[in-house]
């Protein structure tokens, strides 16, 4: 019998749909009726065969992530495993399952390809006295349902936090989600229609690449460049074909690192009013900044135009699924519709939790610990990195966020050192994994998140080790270059 076949949906129950896709599933691996390994339906299929929403079997499988029961890879699906994953490319550049192999990434692995906080970061201490204040204050209000933009004092907080940032917006205009991914998915119901048209940066997340797509979206690829996406390139587009929406992380771009300047930012801002395109901002980790913080388009000037999405995963704990977005007055309506029909409401709970963070100063605290400990381990990557400038490898030394774009030696591959580093314990992200079409394979996103300074020594030796091997045995060269 399929999984999807497995699973029933009770509608008159009070535990979200999502919760119940979630913990049959969970209940089916634990007692090995999935196995390890094993393939889940596509979120297309699963909401067909279950009569929901798309959204309800993302958050579950998102939740499946979360608590190391599964993992997703862009173009190929999402695989039952705990707390690890293992990649291959194909030969059009997709990520997929190795062959018959599954390598967990627990404890004795050291990951460079997470972009996820280290645990031992999160604000436990705080949240206990929080989470008891909630309970007190509020008692059973804390777990009702809240308005489906989101809970009204923190909204206010969050435009607070915002202006206190240099965005001046109205609290009417923030609607609470649950994570960006979620975001993005609402976002895509509303604006973008079978063969639409839409622009992405050159690389860019895979995440957002794999909700367009499920959309029937017509995407294509904008080339960056140090201070941003190619402008010249981007107006050559923009005159031959009509585009519905511009998706871009102009603050520490994932992968890349860089940083939108104003001009260009206010370039992009000029062609979309005369062009008539929606702005995406995905606001990845502005938050932690080492130099300057980054401006957002939201500040550039007038952009009624411009849907902004700020997560708290990458900087707080990612299993609370809190982000939220600023929406201009024209989508209010039918992204606040569209949010209503995916889960009704984001966690009531932890909102409130939030939202006391916030007031009580508590979340500035935890961003100005956070960049201390992530500035250390940047500078210690960035310092391990110049000592092996002698085997070729290439890179800029990030202002902010969370990883290095590091581009190899000629004739290395990034799944050559995928490949090897695996072997020895190590997890690096092939750049492959970033792009849409044609995929550069010469760079890896080191990131520095979830590693701490013995982790980053021993595993760039490793790297180190591996690039002057092969280039010894030539291992470089036995596959062609692109």
């Amino acid at each position: 019998m399929n999984i999807e076949d497995l699973i029933k949906i009770d509608r008159k129950r009070d535990e979200p749909l999502y919760m119940q896709v979630y913990l049959q599933i969970k209940g089916m691996v634990e007692k090995g009726i999935i196995k390890e390994g094993a393939k889940l339906p596509t979120i297309r299929k699963l909401s067909k065969s279950l009569g929901v929403n798309s959204v309800t079997i993302v958050n579950a499988y998102h939740m499946l992530e979360e608590k190391g029961l599964a993992y997703s890879i862009v173009g190929s699906g999402t695989y039952i495993g705990a707390d690890g994953f293992r990649l291959d490319l194909s030969s059009d550049g997709e990520l997929e399952p190795a062959e018959n192999t599954y390598i967990p990434a627990g404890d004795e692995y050291i990951n460079f390809a997470s972009s996820n906080p280290s645990h031992e970061l999160f604000p436990v201490e705080e949240f206990k006295g929080i989470f008891a204040e909630v309970l007190d204050r509020d008692g059973g209000l804390a777990f009702t349902y809240q308005e489906s933009m989101g809970y009204r004092p923190l909204r206010e907080s969050l435009a607070r936090l915002l202006s206190e940032e240099g965005i001046k917006v109205n609290s009417r205009n923030i609607l609470v989600i649950s994570g960006a991914q979620q975001g993005l998915d609402i976002i895509s119901k509303v604006l973008i229609e079978q063969g639409d048209n839409v622009l992405v940066e050159r690389p860019t997340y895979a995440g957002a690449i794999a909700v367009f797509k499920s959309r029937g979206a017509s995407i294509s690829e904008v080339p960056l460049t140090e201070d941003g996406i190619n402008i010249p390139y981007l107006e050559e587009l923009l005159k031959k074909q009509s585009i519905r929406m511009l998706y871009v992380m102009p603050e520490f771009q994932n992968p890349t690192g860089i940083c939108y300047s104003d001009e260009v930012k206010k370039e992009i801002l000029r062609l979309s009013k005369e062009y008539r395109f929606f702005i995406v901002e995905d606001d990845f980790t502005s938050d932690i900044y080492y130099e300057n913080r980054p401006s957002s388009f939201l500040s550039c000037g007038h952009s009624d135009n411009v849907i902004f999405i700020k997560s708290f995963s990458k900087v707080f704990m990612p299993g609370l699924r809190l982000a939220f977005m600023v929406l201009p007055d024209m989508l209010l309506d039918s992204i606040q519709a569209a949010k209503y029909t995916s889960d009704i409401a984001t966690s009531g709970f932890f909102q409130r939790v939030l939202q006391l963070f916030l007031d009580k100063g508590l979340w500035r605290k935890h961003t100005e610990m956070l960049r201390a400990v992530y500035r250390a381990r940047r500078d210690l990557m960035a310092e391990c990195l110049n000592q092996m400038r002698d085997t070729g490898i290439m890179f800029n030394v990030p202002d902010g966020g969370l990883n290095f774009w590091l581009t190899l030696p000629e004739g290395f591959k990034d799944k050559q050192i995928y490949d090897e580093a695996i072997k020895e314990k190590v997890i690096v992200a092939p750049g492959s994994f970033f792009y849409l079409d044609s995929p550069e394979q010469k760079h890896l996103r080191l990131g520095f998140a979830s590693t701490d300074e013995e982790e980053i020594k021993n595993g760039l030796k490793v790297i180190r080790k591996i690039l002057t091997v092969s280039e010894n045995k030539n291992f470089s060269h036995s596959e062609p270059l692109l």
